[in-house]
This record gives structure tokens, C-alpha cells and sequence, in this order.
């Protein structure tokens, strides 16, 4: 068993526990009980691994289909996107859907999400909330909110053929 099985085997737990906690978007988050850690750091602070995170997910949807892990998923983001956020609760959750969705180009996922329903509800709540993310740099000290926000869409819109940034 290397490394990454551990950190899988933990994710797997991590997502089954959250469920019965009713603590999914923690988990998505990554709070610290949650958090599965990485071999790198980023600029934040933060180690997680956000590749084992959703792998995790995968994992869940195909031995537990009963749990409709991509329906709570879906919702669970929805959630979060619905609200004012912080930086530390949408960055990981959108490099977990940025992972996602490079599975889903290469049909490696094993289902999809409706992110041009999630990404307009994301856009919507960024234009209402613009001066407020601009000060948010709890994430990442060098870069606001908004700024990290901008470049998630780029990256999207030249990798992965979608946009959530200035949606109306």
C-alpha cells in the first residue's frame, strides 16, 4: 500500500462520517477534522488534497450508489454558492470541481454535475457580493477573493470550456 491508498482509504471514511454527521460541505471544504492532507502546501497554509478529496467521492458513488453522492455533491456546492462565502470555503471546492470536470473531459468520472447551473448561481453571488470578496484575502495573503475568483474562471474557460465569472 502506498501513500496515496492511505489517503484514500481516509477519504473514503472521511465522506462516510460527514454523511452520517450531516457535515458533507465540511468535508468538500475541508475543515481540519476533514481535511485530507497533501504532499504540498500552497501558498494559504492549506495541504489539501484535492484530487484524494474527490477520489474519495468517486469511490463512494460506485461501492454506496444508495447515497447519491453526486446528488448531495451537487447540492451541498449549491448551498455554498447560494450564500456569501469565505475564501477558505470556495477555493477547495472549486479545485475539487475543477478536477471534476477535467475527469468528466476525459470521461474518467463516474457522473456528472451540472456545472452551468452551479456556475450561474456562483456568478450571481459574486456580482452581489463584489466589494466584500475583494477583501477577503484569508486564503492566500498576496490575492483577494475575487482576484482567486478571476483566475479559477480562466483557468475554466481556457481548460475546460466553461465560465462563471460575470455570468448575468
Amino acid at each position: 500500500m502506498n501513500k496515496n491508498d492511505g489517503r484514500l482509504k481516509k477519504a473514503v471514511m472521511s465522506v462516510m462520517f460527514s454523511l452520517e454527521n450531516n457535515e458533507f460541505l465540511d468535508y468538500l471544504i475541508g475543515t481540519p477534522f476533514y481535511r485530507i492532507t497533501g504532499p504540498n502546501k500552497v501558498d494559504g497554509g492549506f495541504s489539501q488534497d484535492f484530487a484524494t478529496t474527490v477520489e474519495g467521492l468517486y469511490e463512494v458513488y460506485r461501492t454506496r450508489p444508495d447515497l447519491q453522492i453526486d446528488k448531495k455533491m451537487e447540492e451541498e456546492i449549491e448551498k455554498l454558492f447560494n450564500r456569501p462565502f469565505l475564501s477558505y470555503e470556495v477555493i477547495p471546492v472549486l479545485e475539487e470541481l475543477k478536477y471534476h470536470l477535467i475527469k468528466e473531459k476525459y470521461n474518467e468520472a463516474p457522473f456528472k454535475l451540472d456545472c452551468k447551473k452551479l456556475f450561474f448561481i456562483l456568478s450571481n453571488n459574486i456580482n452581489a457580493n463584489q466589494e466584500r470578496y475583494k477583501e477577503d484575502r484569508e486564503y492566500d495573503r498576496n490575492a483577494s477573493l475575487l482576484e482567486m475568483l478571476k483566475d479559477n474562471d480562466d483557468f475554466l474557460q481556457k481548460n475546460l470550456d466553461h465560465s462563471f465569472y460575470g455570468l448575468k
